[in-house]
């Protein structure tokens, strides 16, 4: 729970009635400012359970729907994403669930496993398990990747470590997206504030921006809702000179 300035402040009045020294009077206004500070430090990332669901468009046809089920425990989020394709996806594409998991520890967010499952069987088929001691991930075939501890890091399936991060400070720094399938490194753009149109209105959002390290072409792009938990409200996954499109609509 935050304590406010106001709270605090009746806080102090009470107890400087019961000091005798006046240095006692600033030592205690300074704990408990560094306490409100660090409990709300802690509390910052805060997201519901809920079930989102976008659209999804890849060359500007309709490819079907992406479902994505947030739960959020005490101490850890899980995200599953259900791709739910049109008739013309499923001709190129295979459906999918995909599972990823970030401990929450101490006010980090932190990314520990994933796994990516058929969709028409539940068979799986890629995975993934972050060893945060060894700094290494490994994968379900056998490959293990060393992780750079200085690079941020987050899951391919849905931006959780992105929504958790101070956007303002992201500039410039890399980031180490992973999926069952592989790691890539992207390096963020300078986020920017834009204001969006969606069907409930206008949304002012961050665009934050993952350019490829060994590609800059290829780019994601979020709008991310300033007044809702930065939610993605727009994602433009872009590559090869196309677009793939979500756009939230529930």
């Amino acid at each position: 729970m935050r304590v406010g300035y106001t709270a605090i402040a009746k806080n102090i009045t009470t107890h400087m009635n019961h000091l005798k020294h006046p240095g006692q009077i600033v030592i205690q206004f300074i704990l408990a400012i560094t306490v409100t500070l660090l409990g709300e430090s802690a509390l910052a990332f805060e997201i519901d359970s809920q079930t989102l669901r976008y659209s999804v468009e890849y060359a500007k046809q309709n490819a079907g729907e992406l479902e994505v089920v947030i739960q959020h425990n005490t101490d850890q989020v899980s995200i599953t994403t259900i791709s739910h394709l049109s008739l013309l996806a499923r001709m190129f594409l295979t459906a999918q669930t995909s599972t990823s998991v970030f401990n929450l520890n101490d006010g980090n967010v932190e990314l520990e496993k994933g796994q990516d499952y058929l969709k028409k069987d539940g068979s799986l088929v890629h995975s993934f398990t972050i060893d945060q001691g060894t700094q290494t991930i490994k994968f379900l075939n056998g490959e293990t990747v060393s992780m750079d501890p200085s690079h941020l890091l987050d899951a391919d399936s849905f931006p959780i470590g992105l929504m958790s991060s101070e956007i303002e400070m992201l500039k410039g720094k890399i980031v180490r997206v992973v999926s069952g399938k592989r790691t890539r490194l992207y390096r963020y753009r300078a986020p920017q504030q834009e204001t969006v149109d969606t069907r409930r209105g206008k949304a002012e959002t961050w665009k934050v921006t993952w350019e490829r390290l060994d590609n800059p072409e290829s780019t994601v792009t979020f709008w991310l809702d300033r007044e809702n938990g930065l939610l993605p409200i727009k994602i433009i996954t872009s590559k090869k000179g196309r677009n793939t499109l979500l756009t939230l609509t529930q």
